[in-house]
């Protein structure tokens, strides 16, 4: 099993703490962000780690990861940074692809590994409490997120008008057997294609999210794996401080379930 870590972004709302670090290496509890994930991923065995790169790369050199670089990381989104490691998609193995700004409890992957379904994809229950720390108005970032009665995801990723919309939402890791990955990048080859797309947009500029419900309204399976809390997002210097603030007091834990940080 390969492990895909998409980081090439600048990270702009990050603020200061991007202004001459990739945003996957900014500080956080005594560590970095990027540190914390892969001490889950190789706590759990998977040591074919692989990363795409883009603003100020040449610092993450030197992790023990294999490095693909995204050199048009300021014009593209995240698949397009995806697609610059396609030969990880291609390799014939399952693919964990994870986003770079995030961490999360050991057992969220674990859950993530004993799913066995050909495409698997984290989603939290419990968004809200999350979401509610970081913004006086959650539904203004969020998506929605629906699941049909065999816990397969339905809808995803549009801008909704009420939190009735989103059952859970997407955190960026997920699984794919390498079925799955051919089925993705098959989507793409066609989407690049003249007159081509990704739910309306291009191969450079869709989401993973644009990816996943083209990959459901192409007759894709992706199975819910659900949790309730156990990981963060770090997107701007507000979330930073605010989760910086709960490990010095003490109560990080009590928001995500990482205690172990707790009062670095």
């Amino acid at each position: 099993m390969k492990v895909l870590i998409v980081a090439a972004g600048r990270g702009s709302r990050l603020g200061v703490h991007s202004d001459q670090t990739p945003k996957c290496l900014a500080p956080f509890a005594g560590s970095r962000l990027l540190d914390l994930q892969l001490s889950v991923l190789r706590g759990a065995g998977l040591d074919d780690i692989h990363l795409v790169r883009g603003y100020l790369g040449a610092q993450l050199d030197g992790l023990g990861l294999t490095l693909w670089d995204n050199p048009n990381w300021a014009a593209t989104n995240m698949v397009a940074s995806m697609l610059c490691a396609r030969p990880v998609m291609e390799s014939g193995d399952d693919v964990v692809l994870a986003y770079g700004d995030i961490i999360y409890e050991e057992k969220i992957l674990e859950a993530l590994l004993a799913d066995d379904s050909e495409a698997s994809v984290i989603v939290d229950r419990e968004w809200l409490k999350l979401w509610s720390l970081r913004s006086d108005d959650p539904l203004s970032d969020a998506e929605s997120l629906r699941l049909d009665d065999a816990g397969n995801i339905i809808d995803i990723g549009r801008k909704v008008p009420s939190l009735e919309e989103i059952q859970a939402q997407y955190i960026g890791l997920m699984r794919f057997s390498a079925k799955a990955c051919g089925e993705l990048l098959d989507i793409l080859d066609r989407a690049a294609r003249p007159g081509g797309d990704v739910q309306g947009k291009s191969v450079a500029n869709c989401y993973m999210t644009d990816l996943l419900q083209a990959h459901i309204d192409h007759g894709g399976k992706l199975h819910a794996v659900t949790i309730d809390g156990g990981w963060i997002e770090v997107d701007t210097d507000e979330d930073l401080a605010r989760y910086t603030a709960l490990v010095k007091a003490g109560t990080f834990g009590n928001l995500c379930g990482i205690k172990a940080l707790d009062g670095r």
